[in-house]
């Protein structure tokens, strides 16, 4: 599996890189069999142009973000021999060593109640803390409150850079400025992302279709999907009731999985208009879309459990499972082999498979309460920050962690490419909007009417989009 892990790391720098035009660096071409992967050459060059100082070893502070159920440390007390980790060590000391600061981290939990402690910082125009990582959900609606910095305007950070990840950016772009951005140093937004698990020891005994095999050929739908759980689901106790003791053809829980699922079949709620944000328009395919996954998931009580318990498919318990991909990592222990694809596409009419980033990801922000001065040196580490993460960090967490570590078999290095490859997030749940993301999975999960639902949220949502653009102006 090393070979193939090797060659989806190439993938993923391409992705990562290819995408922002202009970089300084110059494209190969790898061939392994009949597979190929274009990537840049990780030369000198790539990080000659990066901004440096000399701050004379002054505390540089961050404010970080962190999440049980995925990876988010910006720093380490010490080497543990833990490959992540310890990457993560050293990148911290390398940029002290640089540029001669002392980075502290300030860690608090998602639900701690963040947005009102960094609110009352910024507002008060107190700058103890030079960066801010926080889940971008918690972050949109503090746009319109003028606390953080349009990354656009910093000079120090390069966008064009492979180590800032431009395929979530457009998501968070509004009126054309960025006020928070995903980068190669918190990787946590890879963890965040949504895929489907398998027991493959399950589609052998029971001689199912390969899942590989469907998603390969195009032909890994809603549909695809209902069949091999209606093959699977049982109710193996026999006693009249579909409960946890049975199996099931999904696990999953609700409110994330039903966001997965929405742009798995490549809708979402919010939608990107000629570069501006729009309220999604409640078409046919709309509706056909949140009809089919009304029936085939959140109402389908005799294929799906819909529990937040991640020991029953471990256990055996259900074909397939929908998790982030930071939860993968408690299946290291599962007895049984298991396989990772992308979330179904609505038919096989649909180009692309699309893949959700939750809106729990953790991204970088500035704060407007940084004088200039304070500003460019924030934006400085920042830039180096992410450039040695993406030379170390990342490759760490790919192959280590996440190759050699979580995944079982070399299909699923292939789906996590075609799964990286065309990702993105929910506008609805990033910028709130009204609270239009619990109008979606009312939906879609509590059997709500569609289209007199969300057509009766459309004014309000409208509205605090056109709040969100007259604040930029």
């Amino acid at each position: 599996m090393k070979k193939q892990a090797t060659a989806a790391l190439l993938a993923l720098f391409s992705l990562l890189s290819v995408s922002c035009g202009g970089g300084t660096t110059d494209p190969v071409t790898t061939t392994g069999g009949n597979d190929s992967a274009t990537t840049p050459e990780t030369t000198a060059n790539l990080y000659s142009d990066l901004p440096t100082g000399d701050y004379g070893g002054s505390d540089f502070n961050i404010f970080n973000t962190t999440m049980g159920w995925a990876y988010s440390a910006l720093d380490a007390e010490e080497q543990t021999g833990s490959a992540l980790d310890d990457a993560v060590y050293n990148r911290t000391r390398k940029v002290e060593e640089k540029l001669q600061i002392k980075v502290n981290v300030t860690e608090m939990d998602v639900f701690s109640g963040i947005p009102e402690y960094v609110k009352n910082i910024i507002m008060a125009g107190d700058d103890s803390f030079d960066a801010y990582y926080m889940s971008a959900y918690l972050t949109g609606p503090m746009i319109v409150e003028n606390l953080f910095v349009d990354l656009y305007s910093v000079d120090e950070l390069n966008f064009d850079k492979p180590w800032w990840d431009i395929r979530t950016r457009k998501y968070y772009e509004v009126d054309g400025k960025l006020y928070m951005a995903h980068g190669s140093g918190q990787i946590n937004y890879f963890d965040m992302l949504w895929g489907i698990y398998f027991n493959k020891q399950m589609v052998e005994d029971l001689s199912l279709e390969s899942p590989y095999d469907l998603v390969n050929s195009g032909k890994w739908t809603m549909d695809a999907m209902k069949k091999l759980g209606m093959a699977v689901s049982s109710d193996v106790n026999g006693d009249g009731e579909m409960t946890e003791d049975d199996r099931f053809g999904l696990i999953t829980i609700s409110g994330g999985s039903s966001l997965a699922f929405l742009h798995g079949c490549d809708e979402r709620g919010i939608d990107i208009e000629s570069g501006k944000l729009a309220l999604s328009k409640i078409d046919d395919r709309m509706f056909g879309v949140m009809t089919i996954i009304k029936q085939n998931i959140y109402e389908n009580k005799n294929e799906v459990l819909i529990k937040d318990d991640k020991t029953l498919f471990a256990s055996g318990h259900s074909l397939f499972s929908a998790e982030v991909l930071g939860n993968a990592k408690g299946l290291r222990s599962m007895d049984t082999d298991f396989g990772i694809i992308p979330f179904p596409k609505y038919d096989e009419a649909q180009e692309n498979y699309v893949s959700y980033i939750s809106y729990g990801a953790i991204a970088l922000s500035l704060p407007t309460s940084l004088s200039a001065e304070k500003l460019s040196r924030s934006a400085t580490v920042m830039e180096n920050f992410n450039a040695l993460s993406y030379e170390t960090v990342l490759p760490a967490y790919y192959t280590i962690t996440l190759y050699g570590k979580t995944l079982r078999d070399e299909e699923s290095a292939d789906m996590l490419d075609i799964m990286f490859a065309n990702c993105e997030c929910e506008d609805a749940v990033v910028f709130g909007f009204d609270g239009y993301q619990n109008t979606i999975t009312d939906v879609l999960c509590q059997g709500k009417e569609i289209t007199s639902t969300l057509e009766a949220k459309r004014a309000s949502v409208e509205e605090k989009i056109d709040e969100l653009y007259e604040a930029m102006d």
